[in-house]
Formats: C-alpha cells, sequence, structure tokens
C-alpha cells in the first residue's frame, strides 16, 4: 500500500569501487574501502534506511572472511550500537553449494551483505563496510592472482515509513 507515501523512495544513493585491496588475518574489523562509505541524511526521523552492499571478494583455500554493516565508524570494535550486521555474515573458503573450492587460484565471491534499520532521527550518518579473515588474505575486487578484476558496489536507499 503506497498511500500517503508509505514505501516512497525519498533518497536513493549509491557508489562503485574497483580498486584492489587486501587485508591478512585479524581480530578486528577494518574498513574494507573508504570509497564503498554511504552518508545520508534522513529526511523524516521515522523513515527506514537500507543499505545493501554487493562485494566482490577473493579468499584463500581454507580461510573464513567475516563481513559487517557499521555505522559511523572507521574501525569495528566488538561496540554494539555501531554494528548494523549481527551476527556477521560469514563467507568460508572451502566449498560452494556444488562443492567446488574457492581458492586463491580458483574463484571470485560476488556476495551481497544487506541491513535495515529505522532512521530514529535526522543526523547524518556514514556506513561502511568492514572484514578480516581468520587466515591467509581477503582480496577486494580481485583473486589474489593479478589479471582477475571486477567492482564491488554500494547503495542507500530512505524509504518512507
Amino acid at each position: 500500500n503506497l498511500s500517503g507515501g508509505v514505501g516512497k523512495i525519498l533518497q536513493h544513493k549509491y557508489v562503485n569501487n574497483g580498486d584492489h585491496l587486501s587485508t591478512g588475518a585479524q581480530s578486528s574489523y577494518p574498513e574494507l574501502s573508504s570509497s564503498l562509505r554511504l552518508t545520508i541524511t534522513p529526511t523524516a526521523s521515522n523513515s527506514i534506511i537500507v543499505i545493501k552492499y554487493l562485494m566482490s571478494l577473493g579468499i584463500s583455500s581454507g580461510a573464513v572472511a567475516m563481513l559487517r554493516i557499521c555505522k559511523d565508524v572507521s574501525n569495528y570494535s566488538n561496540s554494539a550500537n555501531s554494528e548494523m550486521v549481527n551476527p556477521p555474515n560469514t563467507l568460508n573458503a572451502v566449498t560452494d553449494a556444488s562443492g567446488a573450492t574457492y581458492a586463491e587460484s580458483g574463484y571470485m565471491h560476488q556476495a551481497l551483505f544487506m541491513s535495515i534499520e529505522t532512521a530514529g532521527n535526522t543526523t547524518q550518518r556514514v556506513y561502511s563496510i568492514h572484514g578480516c579473515v581468520t587466515s591467509s588474505t581477503l582480496h577486494v575486487n580481485r583473486w589474489s592472482a593479478a589479471n582477475y578484476y571486477r567492482r564491488s558496489y554500494a547503495e542507500i536507499y530512505e524509504v518512507a515509513a
């Protein structure tokens, strides 16, 4: 039902990036790319904010990558009020549904990460994608082999409640 403007898209922002980035194994969740930050100032405190990341990722065989969408943080530090996706989305390098191994020499994932929240106020906020890997390296927009590349995308919507 769209009567009274409910469900109407009030704002839409979109970014894409093809920078080739890598992060090694660690316990924190660094921001993967400042080029994929989304900034929005809601027009109404009861708006719904929809955040979506389509990431192109490569990870080594046997590694597990964990990604989180965070709000207003440069490095995720286990503060629940800044975390948007809970628990973190995980990407396992061992096998996909067909049994194929996701190894450095074999495959690149395109992984979708989404989050939804009620605005709560009309204060500007910044969303970003953060990630870490259990071992070896997490590559953004490439395999470890330097001749296979893709882009990652991010978009945000403000939707009338």
